[in-house]
């Protein structure tokens, strides 16, 4: 199985599996850099097909943790999700939305803080990628 899993905001961090074994991963820091890097990635235009997408999903809420709203928000994670499913209904990839929390499992098992370190959000990725394959039970490592 091959899977691409992604953690959308300001930087997109993002990693790819491949027999459940992490074999790339990185952050996008600018979203110019993320339509040239779905097109390579997720087309079939890529070394290998992949099977399944996993992103964090975004909840637009009155107010966020840091007391912010999103009152004149150009929303940026959510139009990155739809970007990314948009590419995976169009080449046959399953596409999966994790909550935020659901990281923190990926990240027991992987021995990653909760958090990932400061522009490291390819960590966050590794963390969803993992905690799908373990609820799939095909995670095996550590």
């Amino acid at each position: 199985m091959k899977l691409i899993s992604f953690d959308p905001g300001e930087t997109t961090g993002w990693a790819i599996f491949e027999d459940c074994t992490p074999k790339e991963f990185g952050n996008l820091q600018h979203v110019e850099e993320l339509y040239p890097f779905l097109r390579d990635r997720l087309t079939s235009r890529y070394d290998y097909q992949l099977d399944i997408c996993i992103v964090e999903d975004y909840k637009v809420r009155p107010v966020n943790k840091a007391g912010y709203s999103h009152l004149w928000s150009s929303v940026g994670p959510a139009r990155i999700i739809g970007a990314i499913q948009y590419i995976c209904w169009d080449n046959n990839i399953n596409f999966v939305l994790q909550q935020p929390s659901d990281k923190t499992i990926g990240a027991r098992l992987m021995g990653l803080p909760a958090k990932p370190t400061q522009g490291k959000h390819y960590q966050d990725a590794l963390c969803h990628a993992v905690t799908y394959l373990h609820k799939q039970g095909l995670w095996k490592h550590g």
